[in-house]
């Protein structure tokens, strides 16, 4: 930050801080010692900040603990773009997975166990194929109770799994008319 930089910030300090230092030289002086190799937006930032949380005069260890915190955190967005497809696909094969385990060890053969896990994951795919009337769950989101939390007793809403029903009974009646 420059110091013209930094005598507008503390002329906008004083401006809504009645309490604020005025901006002569040696304050001037002090502050762009201490505040130097913060940058002009975060350091404004770290203002703005500052004010909305409480009435008491900003401080440069105000500003540079602000500074200091931020770029310990990592920067919203650095991870991986988001493919819902991939996560999906992701979540039936573990899905999968699981089922055909517990389909052998209650005594079902291979081939009899991989088709259970395929039907579990198809009836699955097919009821998050439809938003849920209940609870407004839109297509591939699971449905939650009306505190936001995932439902624990049944994998959607009764009227969520009714509705992929009808729809799968109105697509096979249309393609048997055809």
């Amino acid at each position: 930050m420059t110091r013209d930089e930094l005598a507008v910030l503390m002329g906008v300090a004083s401006g809504v801080d009645r309490y604020f230092p005025a901006a002569d030289d040696d304050v001037l002086d002090a502050w762009y010692e201490l505040l130097a190799d913060i940058p002009a937006a975060a350091a404004r930032e770290a203002f703005r900040h500052h004010y909305r949380g409480t009435s008491e005069t900003i401080t440069p260890y105000d500003i540079a603990n602000y500074w200091r915190a931020r770029r310990q955190q990592p920067p919203v967005g650095a991870g991986a773009v988001r493919n819902d497809a991939q996560i999906q696909a992701g979540v039936d094969r573990a899905l999968a997975a699981l089922v055909e385990r517990k389909a052998l060890k209650s005594g079902e053969d291979l081939n009899t166990a991989q088709a259970i896990a395929e039907g579990e994951t198809a009836v699955r795919r097919l009821y998050r194929s439809v938003p849920c009337p209940v609870c407004q769950a839109e297509p591939s989101r699971p449905c939650v109770t009306w505190k936001g939390q995932p439902l624990t007793k049944s994998p959607a809403h009764p009227a969520r799994i009714e509705a992929a029903q009808a729809g799968v009974r109105v697509t096979s009646d249309e393609s048997s008319r055809a």
